[in-house]
């Protein structure tokens, strides 16, 4: 009886595994240059994140990271997580990592050719680091 106890929640697990990759999918045919520059048009300046034991934000250097993170926030990608499912996700979260890495970098691109003076019109509707899904 114990056995089976414990058994239930491995199974559990497993199926939140499947819908934990399923939800990165859509990372596999997602254009980072025609999404940050929907979000440069929509004035959405935040970077976007991968979840690990922390969030990192690739493409965005190290000394930049905590101004730029406070000042515009981060969306973190839905599925990244340090505790991987096995192949296909950890290919996944790899995927999104390189994603992540030229969306960001786009977005750093056009802040710099801001004015300083344009922070006041960011939108950030839906919170400074919010979860992004597909």
């Amino acid at each position: 009886m114990l056995f089976l106890l414990l058994l239930v929640p491995v199974l559990s697990d497993a199926t939140d595994g499947k819908e934990i990759i399923e939800s990165l999918r859509w990372v596999e045919n997602a254009d980072p240059i025609k999404n940050a520059n929907h979000a440069i048009e929509t004035k959405d300046y935040r970077f976007l994140g991968i979840a690990g034991r922390g969030v990192a934000v690739p493409g965005l250097p190290d000394g930049l990271y905590w101004e730029y993170t406070k000042k515009y926030g981060i969306n973190v990608i839905k599925g990244t997580s340090d505790n991987v499912w096995g192949e296909e996700h950890l290919r996944l979260i790899r995927l999104a990592t390189k994603y992540a890495e030229t969306y960001n970098k786009k977005m750093l691109e056009h802040l710099a050719k801001l004015p300083k003076s344009s922070n006041t019109s960011l939108n950030l509707t839906r919170g400074a680091c919010a979860p992004l899904a597909g």
